[in-house]
């Protein structure tokens, strides 16, 4: 089907705009810091700082190879990933006790929901939902992560008091 290989295409366009855009923006840090640091800019107590920004945005850019690669085998089929029973609360529960910025509130709504499902995946997936909630939230803004079951099945959902996704952007979501 045409029009189905015309939207995968487009899919993967947008992917590696994405991509391409987050490995640029700690790339972008990491070189700032370094200018500043290679042109005198940085008292010596300050270095430890820095290197810690430098140290943080190398992690995040590991982070994003990581997950980069991991989509490559689950696309070709390739990943030996194992699915367990998981409790959706207790995995959010999880998620929300690990540190957050102190200007942002998170915590964690419902009940027990058991699903089949790959963990660290799950894990990874609600991570990253918070970390965009905390990240585009304001300060002593609140994140809630709620988890139900209904007549459709397990509900995880992620709602902040942040600046929201713009209208425009929100079919890409």
């Amino acid at each position: 089907d045409v029009t189905e290989r015309e939207q995968r295409e487009e899919l993967r366009r947008e992917f590696t705009a994405n991509v391409s855009h987050e490995l640029k923006t700690p790339l972008t840090s990491i070189s700032g810091i370094a200018e500043i640091i290679k042109g005198g800019l940085v008292k010596p107590q300050d270095i430890p700082g820095f290197a810690d920004d430098i140290y943080g945005e190398a992690q995040r850019m590991i982070r994003l190879v990581e997950d980069i690669l991991r989509l490559s085998q689950l696309d070709e089929g390739g990943s030996s990933l194992q699915t367990e029973e998981v409790d959706l609360y207790h995995l959010a529960q999880e998620v929300a006790g690990r540190p957050t910025p102190p200007p942002v509130t998170l915590e964690v709504t419902g009940g027990p929901v058991r699903i089949s499902g790959v963990r660290q995946l799950l894990d990874e997936m609600i991570s990253n939902l918070c970390d965009n909630a905390i990240k585009y939230n304001r300060p002593g803004g609140r994140v809630t992560i709620s988890v139900s079951r209904s007549d459709r099945g397990a509900e995880l959902s992620v709602s902040d008091t942040g600046i929201g996704i713009p209208p425009e952007d929100q079919s890409r979501v």
